[in-house]
């Protein structure tokens, strides 16, 4: 929507600004000439917004299709629920082992469909530092408790 304010703004200015130049000048053939060289300004002034708007919505299109062709919509709905589930899963995760004073590197959880159209924890991975040797079973215990699922904690 703010691509068609954009054009329709753009145009109303140039409009305006051809409008007052044209009062402005005397009769004759340099108000002729004028008029075709305004309408051209007009017509790019329509034109040049258009086609940035059509190449910056061809390319958010192209940016957002991570999904295959091949899948349905309903398949390309869950398969974006599953993600965007699993990113919050791994952020809630990092924030509540940190505020319990445990940093890890990355957390990776998996989820999977059920047959009845539900959304299972598949598998918890926990990458820890190998420093960090005492705090494995403290991740466990913490990730069991709130994601009711046994951790994987892997040392790197």
């Amino acid at each position: 929507m703010d691509g068609i304010a954009s054009v329709a703004t753009a145009v109303c200015i140039c409009a305006v600004i051809s409008s007052i130049l044209n009062m402005l000048l005397p009769q004759g053939s340099m108000k002729k000439l004028y008029g075709l060289i305004a309408g051209m300004f007009l017509l790019c002034c329509m034109v040049v917004p258009v086609k940035n708007a059509l190449e910056s919505f061809r390319i958010e299109i192209n940016a957002e299709s991570k999904t295959p062709i091949t899948a349905t919509a309903d398949e390309a709905f869950n398969q974006n629920v599953i993600r965007e589930t699993e990113s919050i899963l791994e952020k809630r995760a990092f924030l509540l082992l940190k505020q319990n004073g445990i940093t890890i590197n990355k957390c990776r959880i998996r989820l999977k469909n059920t047959d009845e159209f539900g959304i299972l924890i598949d598998s918890v991975s926990i990458y820890i530092n190998k420093g960090q040797a005492e705090r494995p079973l403290d991740i466990k215990r913490i990730i069991r408790e709130k994601f009711e699922v046994d951790p994987q904690v892997i040392q790197e």
